[in-house]
């Protein structure tokens, strides 16, 4: 073995700067030594403060000091080389004392390693007491292994870890605090998302209740004037019919007085025509025959009735126009709502390449519709090969979003949002577990929701138009008609990652739901 391959040379006690050994080694920050004269000397007349070495870059001009433990290695070095054991290095172990050999042996590793570690450990290898110690060699902890990620001492890496890429403990520390750092800023950035997140839940929260407890006020004022106004009114009516009962009976009474009048006369008129019929005297009878021929004057009561009539009517329709007010009215509360809804409009688009091969999608990405036969469209990832659907193209992660859909003249679709993960390829359960919150209508008058098991949903006036309305942050997907101002329904739930709008015009059912479902401009009423 040679002496070169076996212990130390000159190269590794060599100044960079004036190729000699060290004279009051100094380290560099970035872990090179050079003699202390030489790299002051070096960066006095460079203008740049750098490693003549590995071209490291300072800021400030390190202030150097000599580094004790390279300077009592290379002084030991140049007495080994001195006494000409440098002048055997060609020669093999066999020109050399036995006792030489060995003792280098024994301390090549040891000089070896302070070498190496001079630069980073300077500080460290003076409070090398203060280190836990190495269980087998009792000695400081003072390199860390990177293949096997545990801090070993010196002998340890020379024994067992000589070929695994090594550095100092500090090195690694201040790797680590680099490391930790970005980690520190990372989850600050964080706290800081979360600390607005839950500004702008608070936010959401207090402009609910402000709005709640406005619409609250209103509704209380409007209903309860129209309570008071039926109440008065059903007041009005009683006390109405009472009086029209009333006249209706005194009226009755004086025809009933007045028809027992006329009965008395005629029972009297009909005694006396009984006696005049029953009578001899002949002369009599003549001279009272025309008396008694005609009937007496009393009263013609065929044309006469009580009259039905309660006087009602005018009540009645003072109660229609109050109701008309009163839906009027409501109409506005519904307008307002919808309005608040539309200043969350957002302008969205369809996503080709998410779309179902049979689906023809516009120019402008606004309308789509099914045709009879595949395209032929790359098999992509995003791309649904089972259900007949497409995706929008604007990613929903927070806020409020509102959009609407024209589904004049269709018979089957379905509308709403789905998760950004969520199965595209053979068959699907569509509910809100698997990613899926829309409303469906079937048949052009069933209309339904997915959740567990599908829900109708009974409409009394069919939409021609579908406001969609998303609350990421409160879970909730809301469904509008927009036509009639109602809402339809609302899927209350919690959104782990985020959706996109979802629309599927469904299959054309050989020309009879061939029309397109139409994302409309959102025209806001003033």
């Amino acid at each position: 073995m040679s002496l070169q391959g076996s212990f130390l040379s000159d190269e590794q006690f060599q100044c960079a700067i004036c190729l000699d050994l060290f004279t009051n080694p100094s380290s560099t920050p970035c872990g090179h030594s050079f003699c202390l004269r030489c790299i002051s000397e070096y960066w006095s007349s460079a203008k740049v403060c750098r490693c003549p070495l590995c071209k490291k870059n300072f800021q400030k001009r390190p202030n150097l000091q000599i580094n004790r433990t390279l300077q009592e290695i290379t002084e030991q070095f140049k007495a080994m080389r001195k006494a000409g054991v440098t002048a055997m290095e060609t020669r093999g172990d066999g020109g050399m004392p036995h006792s030489f050999v060995e003792e280098m042996k024994q301390s090549q590793s040891h000089f070896m390693k302070k070498l190496l570690m001079a630069p980073a450990l300077k500080n460290t290898a003076a409070s090398s007491s203060n280190l836990p110690l190495c269980k087998v060699h009792h000695r400081g902890l003072l390199i860390y292994c990177k293949n096997d990620q545990v801090c070993i001492c010196p002998e340890c890496e020379t024994e067992d870890h000589y070929d695994h890429n090594t550095v100092t403990i500090k090195e690694e520390w201040m790797e680590k605090k680099v490391q930790l750092h970005l980690s520190e800023q990372l989850i600050q950035e964080m706290i800081r998302q979360r600390i607005r997140k839950i500004e702008e839940i608070r936010e959401s929260v207090s402009h609910t209740k402000l709005a709640v407890e406005t619409e609250t006020a209103g509704s209380v004022c409007l209903f309860s004037a129209l309570t008071s106004a039926m109440e008065s009114t059903q007041v009005e009516l009683m006390e109405t019919m009472e009086e029209s009962q009333k006249a209706a009976e005194q009226q009755a009474d004086a025809m009933l007085g007045k028809l027992e009048e006329d009965n008395i006369v005629l029972q009297r008129r009909l005694s006396d025509l009984d006696e005049l019929v029953q009578s001899d005297d002949y002369t009599h009878c003549i001279k009272t025959f025309p008396l008694l021929i005609l009937p007496p004057p009393v009263q013609d009561w065929s044309a006469v009735c009580i009259s039905s009539c309660l006087g009602t009517s005018h009540i009645y329709k003072r109660l229609a126009a109050q109701m008309e007010r009163f839906v009027e009215e409501l109409k506005a509360v519904a307008e307002k709502g919808m309005k608040r809804l539309q200043e969350y409009a957002v302008d969205v688009t369809m996503d080709a390449n998410t779309a179902h091969p049979r689906l023809i999608i516009s120019d402008d990405m606004k309308s789509v519709w099914c045709s009879d036969h595949h395209q032929l469209l790359p098999d992509s990832q995003e791309r649904f090969d089972r259900i007949v659907c497409v995706l929008g193209r604007e990613m929903i992660s927070s806020g409020k979003h509102y959009w609407e859909v024209d589904v004049t003249g269709k018979t089957d679709w379905d509308l709403g949002v789905a998760r950004k993960s969520v199965n595209r390829k053979g068959k699907i359960t569509v509910t809100p577990s698997n990613g899926y919150w829309f409303l469906s209508l079937r048949d052009k008058n069933k209309y339904a929701f997915c959740t567990v098991h599908s829900s109708d949903v009974q409409l009394n006036l069919q939409p021609h138009k579908i406001g969609i309305f998303v609350d990421f942050e409160n879970g909730q997907v809301s469904f509008y008609n927009v036509n009639a101002r109602v809402h339809i329904y609302t899927f209350n739930d919690s959104f782990s990652e985020s959706i996109y709008p979802f629309f599927s015009p469904c299959s054309n059912k050989y020309g009879k739901n061939d029309e397109p479902l139409t994302i409309t401009p959102v025209n806001v009423k003033k």
